[in-house]
């Protein structure tokens, strides 16, 4: 995935592969518009674009710490909160805008190296594209003894009182901890503009329902209205053959794996290629080169 990048000096970058290229900034102008027009499938994140920018805002964004071994789902909620991250980026400027993790700061050099959660991954992209960052400071002891959230409430709103120039934070932040942190936050901070957006989906979503309803009532109600969304299914070059009967077949170039025939009638339809299970062309569109 490409990505457009302005950092704090001015200076704009495009971002592939992990390998950052200066770029002009009518370049990075025109990619980005463009870039900002994608539709986000079912979700409801118009409401970014309608901010204003010069009033206090917190977007609380719903997490679910995916582990690596779910290649699907984790790649599906970075590539979900990045896209979140730079809309907000683009809207604030990344002078006015902090980003916040409920990862505790005494782990802060693991949360900064590991990638075997997807909410890991988001802290060191808002590193990278030089987002400041504060980590949780609520410790180990005190999440043993429940939800915290009002701590974390104060923790997050202590960023407002101590960098009087930012006018948003962004909050990656589990699911199950957002009404009452919405709550909090509207009682210790009156007239802070609250956004909450769902990165959860509904295959990650289904099979915590049940314990969600029973212990968490106030997160199904919240459900109701910040409905899981889903990105449109990116693409990936695939390398195209023919079997012994000269039918077409496709063939991953980064797992190797191979497509039976039904494959390239039906590109759309993900389930009939199969890849190993940390390939990152797993759950992508397949498109022929031109």
């Amino acid at each position: 995935m490409v990505e457009y990048l302005k950092t704090k000096k001015g200076y704009f970058y495009k971002l592939k592969n992990g390998k950052k290229k200066r770029i002009s900034q009518k370049e990075y102008n025109k990619k980005n518009k463009t870039r900002k027009n994608i539709k986000m499938i079912g979700g409801i994140l118009s409401e970014l674009d309608r901010l204003d920018v010069s009033i206090k805002t917190i977007i609380l964004m719903g997490d679910d710490h995916i582990e690596k071994q779910n290649m699907s789902e984790y790649l599906n909620i970075i590539r979900k909160q990045k896209e979140i991250v730079n809309l907000v980026v683009d809207k604030f400027g990344l002078d006015k805008t902090y980003f916040y993790s409920e990862a505790p700061q005494d782990y802060r050099e693991l949360v900064l190296k590991t990638d075997n959660y997807s909410s890991s991954v988001i802290v060191q992209y808002a590193q990278e594209i030089q987002i400041p960052i504060k980590l949780s400071s609520i410790t180990a002891c005190h999440r043993e003894h429940g939800g915290c959230d009002e701590e974390y409430s104060r923790d997050i709103l202590s960023i407002f009182h101590d960098n009087p120039k930012i006018n948003c934070i962004i909050v990656v932040i589990g699911l199950l901890h957002i009404p009452e942190l919405k709550e909090f936050i509207g009682l210790i901070g009156p007239g802070i503009k609250i956004i909450i957006v769902n990165t959860v989906s509904n295959k990650q979503l289904e099979p915590l329902i049940r314990e969600i309803t029973e212990k968490h009532p106030s997160v199904i109600d919240l459900l109701k209205i910040e409905l899981p969304y889903d990105l449109p299914k990116e693409t990936f070059i695939v390398q195209v053959l023919y079997n012994t009967t000269s039918e077409k077949i496709y063939k991953c170039p980064v797992c190797d794996h191979i497509t039976g025939t039904y494959a390239p009638k039906n590109p759309t339809d993900t389930s009939l290629f199969t890849h190993d299970y940390s390939c990152p062309n797993k759950d992508k569109i397949p498109i022929e080169s031109v």
